[in-house]
């Protein structure tokens, strides 16, 4: 089976300075022996909210364990605190060499080994990065931040769904409310 999770960049002046979207895709097989997850699939197309052409390739990406983007304390993420870290694992920024799956859950940018670019379309594979289940990211604030000092500069929350913060669904309902009341009139 497959499965889809997307972090939407948009309708979120509050929340960063950052416009595009993030696609996960995780395909598992199922055996008699169990259920055998392949790395997750990341699909990055983000650029600045401003400066669409801008092309810049210092940026983080964290998943949170944090549900919204309202819950982080100031506007910078604490690796140490705020990275989605279900198996407790040491905090750390490069990929475990001896043993990759034992890295933080949340840290993408230390599990890809790379930093992430704004401007540009850019597919990565990672290991334990799981889409389903229960250590699943879905409903988890996902952060993109600088390099340098981890002030993060674009949030959202995962979710299985392609809607943007409710404006493809208001525009819809607005539509569709017109289309009743002018069928009625």
């Amino acid at each position: 089976s497959e499965k889809h999770l997307y972090a939407l960049f948009y309708n979120q002046p509050a929340h960063g300075r950052v416009a595009g979207d993030i696609k996960f895709r995780q395909v598992s097989v199922t055996t008699p022996g169990g259920t055998y997850y392949y790395p997750t699939n990341i699909e990055i197309n983000l650029g600045h909210w401003h400066h669409p052409k801008m092309l810049t390739d210092t940026h983080r990406i964290y998943i949170t364990k944090y549900a919204s983007c309202s819950d982080f304390p100031n506007g910078s993420i604490r690796p140490e605190q705020d990275i989605y870290n279900p198996y407790s694992i040491e905090v750390q920024h490069v990929k475990n060499g001896e043993f990759p799956h034992f890295a933080t859950v949340g840290d993408v940018t230390a599990k890809a080994e790379q930093y992430i670019p704004l401007g540009k379309r850019v597919m990565i594979n990672v290991d334990n990065l799981p889409l389903s289940g229960k250590f699943s990211i879905e409903g988890k604030a996902i952060v993109i931040s600088d390099s340098i000092g981890d002030n993060f500069i674009g949030c959202t929350v995962i979710t299985s769904t392609r809607v943007n913060s409710g404006a493809t669904l208001t525009v819809s309902v607005v539509t569709l409310l017109s289309a009743l009341l002018c069928a009625l009139w």
